[in-house]
């Protein structure tokens, strides 16, 4: 999803659509944000199909009200490239273009991601237009990429301790009265709404009695994923076959917390 910073980047450069920019509200509103400008510009959606000047009028006075920081052209740019990063699907195809859409960026806007970016760009193109390097099977090249721009995504955009439950193994789970996950060397404390999901189905959720549940699904998984993202919160951890979301418990606190 499209937050404040990646919206910008795209409305700094004529690139955002209408519905990008009335989603964005909606989205605002519903993790609890009331105020007056992003209501009027979520409310547009009543309006179909959506007329573009009105929209971006909406948005301008959003802009005026100051509500928002304006970030930097380096975040900005940079907050659009974690977007483009969550859109990768694991076929190399795909991804290859949304590589090289991010190159385009980082090379505009100057950031030193553009050489660890085209290092990968350049070898996938090798391996499958060169003529005198291995041939690598689609599965091959599928995983290298999604290893390779993984590895960067966590390298960019988590922090340190984030960084380093990937890889761990849950060993023990607690609920006296929050979720707490224990590992070597972690704990995480999970003090906001949650809900753990199986694919779709719901294994259950905070403020349900599910921990019998829960505790047999996580202990001895492998925590094989980590994101976190800032502007609403929610961090995502994937362990085997399941994964943990986990909210903010009010408007200004994360619901987690992770002591080494």
């Amino acid at each position: 999803m499209l937050n404040w910073k990646a919206l910008y980047y795209l409305h700094k450069r004529n690139e955002a659509s209408s519905e990008q920019y009335v989603q964005w509200a909606i989205r605002e509103m519903e993790s609890g944000i009331d105020e007056e400008n992003v209501v009027a510009l979520a409310c547009l959606d009543f309006i179909q199909p959506l007329n573009h000047f009105e929209v971006l009028e909406a948005f301008t006075y959003l802009l005026e009200s100051e509500v928002y920081r304006i970030p930097t052209e380096e975040q900005a740019a940079l907050a659009y490239i974690r977007f483009l990063f969550q859109q990768m699907m694991g076929w190399w195809q795909d991804d290859l273009k949304l590589l090289k859409q991010i190159i385009v960026i980082a090379r505009e806007e100057g950031l030193a991601i553009e050489f660890e970016l085209y290092g990968i760009e350049e070898r996938v193109e090798e391996v499958v237009y060169g003529d005198n390097v291995e041939k690598w099977m689609e599965g091959e090249i599928n995983t290298y990429l999604q290893e390779q721009l993984s590895a960067l995504y966590t390298k960019l955009f988590l922090s340190p301790s984030l960084q380093m439950l990937i890889g761990e193994v849950v060993e023990r789970i607690e609920h006296e009265p929050t979720l707490i996950l224990f590992g070597n060397p972690f704990r995480l404390v999970i003090s906001g709404a949650w809900h753990l999901r199986k694919g779709s189905e719901v294994i259950g959720g905070s403020g349900e009695d599910c921990f019998g549940e829960v505790k047999r699904a996580l202990q001895n998984e492998l925590i094989s994923y980590v994101d976190y993202d800032e502007a609403t919160s929610l961090l995502t951890l994937q362990m085997g076959a399941y994964t943990l979301h986990v909210f903010r418990n009010v408007t200004s606190h994360r619901g987690w917390e992770i002591y080494m």
